[in-house]
């Protein structure tokens, strides 16, 4: 019974705190560098950079495949917040260009802590990349 009430008491208020989560639309395929996020504001990796807690991240109806720009391993996508990423219907393509991989590319694409972030990632669909 103990149980029963902490787990509702915590839920009540993990909810509370998404409360004001937000919904955030990717409206640019392009990538961006992590050192220039604030200049482009519709990337993908600006968004999930400026997200807070709980948010979730769809895309633009004309936005059907997001090219990503891996140069090295310091140009992952890092998670450091409770968000989701939802593709919609339609399903959105991560795609890594052949001429954005550095060398073999067997490098994680997305940096998650799994101890203490939850991500979810829902149609979305993920090309020519080894790691994830």
């Amino acid at each position: 019974m103990r149980t029963l009430k902490f787990s509702i008491i915590f839920f009540i208020i993990q909810s509370a705190f998404y409360l004001n989560a937000a919904i955030h639309i990717v409206t640019s395929s392009e990538d961006c560098h992590p050192d220039s996020l604030s200049y482009y504001p519709g990337t993908l990796r600006s968004i999930i950079h400026f997200a807070e807690s709980g948010d979730t991240i769809t895309f633009a109806p004309d936005i059907y495949q997001v090219n990503l720009n891996l140069i090295n391993n310091d140009n992952q996508i890092i998670f450091r917040k409770d968000i989701t990423i939802d593709g919609g219907n339609d399903k959105v393509i991560f795609d890594l260009p052949a001429s954005s991989r550095y060398g073999n590319h067997n490098f994680f694409l997305i940096g998650i802590n799994l101890d203490t972030i939850f991500v979810t990632i829902n149609n979305i669909i993920f090309k020519n990349l080894n790691s994830v």
